[in-house]
């Protein structure tokens, strides 16, 4: 599975992989509109990304570094490492994120977490 790091651009830290899925998608950034005989036309200024990363159980430390890097409220740096290698890295914005909390004996786990990033 390939590493990805989200942070403050030159202060990334890496994520967690354990339960770790990682989905990216395209996005087109676009007007639409239809001409006086009805005819349908689109203009394509931009195609961005949409990252998700979702967890399954998570440790309550691993959440704390997801929060704290939410709280900040900046745009982030997504750097993601790819099969053959290469590190690409792309700016985003965090969005909120909901969780189930789970107690496991005396330790605190989290489920279901899911974090969508916007290419900004």
């Amino acid at each position: 599975m390939s590493r990805i790091w989200l942070g403050r651009a030159g202060a990334e830290v890496l994520m967690p992989r354990l339960n770790r899925t990682f989905n990216e998608q395209d996005v087109e950034i676009s007007v639409k509109s239809r001409t006086a005989s009805g005819r349908y036309v689109e203009d394509v200024t931009a195609v961005k990304k949409n990252f998700t990363i979702s967890y399954g159980t998570m440790k309550e430390a691993d959440l704390e570094i997801l929060k704290d890097l939410y709280r900040l409220g900046e745009i982030l740096s997504l750097k993601v490492e790819r099969s053959n290698g290469a590190i690409e890295t792309y700016t985003v914005k965090m969005n909120p994120f909901s969780r189930q909390r789970l107690k496991i004996a005396a330790n605190w786990y989290y489920d279901g977490v899911t974090i969508l990033l916007e290419e900004v």
